[in-house]
């Protein structure tokens, strides 16, 4: 775990770039850090607060480093200093909001990736139809239909253009995935797929003995070739500024829920519920394994080791705990 928060720590971007989320996000390394990890430079024995000169065993209120009375900075020790860094309730804390995130992202991709499949979040595919008459009136009104099919998470667009109301084996199948293509299907079932531009329109509406080459079909069809490459792979229905040429009739909208699926069904409830107890699973060892940590850190730093000042200072007692001022 501290190699992680180390990790983290050294990735971290600038204070100034950082977004609330994140500041949130590096705050709860922090606590965690400044709880189980020593300080670098910590002292060893009772020190000036000021300069962090040792004082231990001096008969007088002044450090002789910075000249400081002793009484008015203040004298820390190892034990004080370790205590002053993190604590049990900013560690716990940050550690818990740390979980809380990966929980919440680990339920929204399961929530993404399955749950639609599965027929839970609502209707997942919906369709629109709307009619096309052209103005040149060469040829009877298109009926256009877009689908949109959320059962694998994400939105797959699907158009069919129809010469008739009704569907037949003359339908204009289009997919797109990113680009626009003609699906066809022939009589053994092979499925072939051809890029969609003006062209193909052209070529599909001769079988049907509409005669292309008329200027004002010429116009229809570019225009509609240029709706299919572009606001209709976002599932987006014309308007009459995208089909100049056209009248378009009213719109009807479908929908239906995707049937669920047992077996998707099965791991979706798996998938939701180990999540979060995995979360509470990992929250409790980590927890253990902070307070821990904390512990052993604290009581190292209250074990002294008598030092062996030699002639260097006059043989008194330590003045850390004294509350008396000293004779002159």
């Amino acid at each position: 775990m501290l190699s992680i928060l180390r990790q983290c720590s050294s990735t971290a971007s600038p204070r100034s770039s950082r977004s609330p989320s994140s500041s949130r996000w590096s705050w709860s390394r922090r606590a965690i850090w400044l709880t189980v990890v020593p300080p670098r430079r910590c002292v060893k024995e009772a020190s000036c607060e000021k300069c962090k000169y040792p004082v231990a065993g001096l008969s007088t209120w002044t450090c002789p480093e910075c000249g400081s009375h002793l009484l008015a900075v203040g004298i820390i020790t190892r034990s004080m200093e370790v205590r002053r860094r993190g604590g049990y309730v900013g560690a716990i804390g940050g550690l818990f909001f740390l979980l809380l995130i990966a929980v919440i992202v680990g339920l929204s991709i399961v929530a993404a990736t399955i749950g639609n499949s599965v027929g839970l979040l609502g209707a997942a595919i919906l369709g629109q139809t709307a009619t096309l008459t052209p103005a040149s009136g060469a040829y009877p009104p298109l009926t256009l239909e877009i689908e949109q099919d959320w059962s694998q998470g994400v939105n797959r667009v699907s158009a069919v253009l129809r010469s008739t109301p009704a569907s037949s084996p003359t339908d204009l199948r289009i997919r797109f995935s990113p680009g626009a293509t003609i699906t066809t299907t022939d009589a053994s079932g092979g499925v072939t797929q051809t890029n969609l531009d003006k062209e193909a329109l052209a070529a599909w509406l001769g079988p049907l003995g509409i005669e292309a080459a008329t200027p004002g079909v010429q116009t229809e069809i570019g225009e509609l070739a240029g709706y299919l490459q572009g606001s209709a792979a976002g599932g987006v229905m014309p308007t009459s500024a995208d089909l100049q040429s056209f009248s378009i009739g009213a719109l009807s909208t479908t929908s239906r829920p995707v049937g669920k699926n047992e077996d998707a069904y099965f791991w979706f409830l798996a998938a939701m519920w180990s999540i979060p107890a995995a979360g509470l699973i990992l929250f409790v060892l980590f927890t253990v394994l902070i307070v821990r940590r904390r512990r052993k850190l604290l009581r190292a730093a209250d074990t002294t080791v008598p030092t062996d000042y030699g002639t260097s200072r006059p043989d008194t007692p330590p003045i850390v705990c004294s509350t008396s001022t000293p004779e002159p």
